[in-house]
């Protein structure tokens, strides 16, 4: 993450700094806030994660996000499609079932893909 984060803002704001934008991302506990890099590992998790899914960030970290997918999903290589998805129109994503730790199965979730 770059040490600042310059999205537009109005003009006279400084932009967040990338320690801010983490203490934001990280106290969101009612939402799954994950990155992936383009192939679909995961690369963060926050607290909202842990608590929806119930592994831990140092559980998933390397992990591909298709953790999260229900075997038909795996079977129909639904990461695969949703990463190319989001890489040739800049976002993706697919609302489905999500599966956590202990096999449970999470509402019908939607995981929306950004690349950057």
């Amino acid at each position: 993450m770059t040490e600042q984060m310059s999205h537009q803002r109005p003009k006279g704001l400084a932009p967040i700094a990338a320690s801010q934008w983490l203490q934001i991302v990280n106290s969101a506990r009612d939402t799954a806030i994950i990155t992936t890099n383009p192939r679909g590992t995961i690369t963060s998790w926050n607290t909202g994660a842990q608590l929806m899914f119930g592994w831990s960030e140092a559980e998933v970290l390397g992990q591909p996000l298709d953790l999260l997918f229900t075997e038909k999903d795996k079977n129909n290589h639904q990461l695969a499609r949703e990463m190319e998805e989001a890489v040739s129109l800049g976002r993706g994503g697919h609302e489905g079932w999500r599966i956590r730790k202990d096999g449970a199965p999470v509402g019908r979730g939607r995981i929306d893909a950004h690349p950057k």
